[in-house]
């Protein structure tokens, strides 16, 4: 995982963890047209350098029936504040025909989420980080686990791999898909 040299001044990077999930509907029959649903994120890979990318998992739909969800979790180093990191994020959404105000539990082509950034601990709407999501789901904590297993949830003080070591793993299980990207 990409880690962060320092604080935040002049060109020094920090560490983002992102969350992205695509709905399957539409991509369970054809392999390459599932893999099209990350395209925007790979694009993305020259802006950003390196990436750390977790393994994907296959959801159940949580909090309404509708298509599995594929879930992974990205890393990377940034110079980008967590406001210009959002701003991309939304740019993705537009690409993808996603649309602010859709209702939160719904089926969704791509839903993208900025999980950590360092240590911080940011509550501004739009932004609030780290996201509740992570101690919530399992498809967002075992990939960002897997991922970052050593890292330190900035309010717990708690590793992640601590966490999803405590997590109900049966509540709410989780598919491991093949190598999309």
């Amino acid at each position: 995982m990409p880690r962060s040299t320092g604080s935040r001044t002049g060109s020094v990077s920090a560490a983002a963890m992102f969350f992205c999930s695509a709905s399957t509907r539409g991509c369970v029959v054809r392999p390459a047209s599932r893999a099209a649903s990350w395209a925007p994120i790979c694009s993305k890979r020259k802006r950003y350098g390196e990436l750390a990318i977790s393994p994907v998992y296959r959801s159940f739909a949580v909090g309404f029936d509708g298509p599995d969800f594929l879930n992974l979790v990205v890393g990377c180093a940034t110079e980008q504040s967590p406001g210009e990191i959002n701003g991309e994020i939304e740019i993705i959404h537009r690409m993808v025909g996603r649309e602010r105000g859709e209702e939160k539990f719904s089926s969704r082509s791509l839903d993208i989420d900025l999980l950590l950034y360092d240590d911080q601990v940011i509550d501004s709407p739009p932004l609030r980080i780290p996201r509740s999501d992570i101690l919530e789901y399992a498809f967002v904590l075992r990939p960002l686990a897997e991922l970052a297993p050593g890292i330190k949830h900035p309010v717990t003080g708690r590793t992640l791999a601590d966490h999803w070591a405590d997590f109900d793993q049966a509540s709410q299980p989780l598919v491991p898909v093949a190598d999309i990207l």
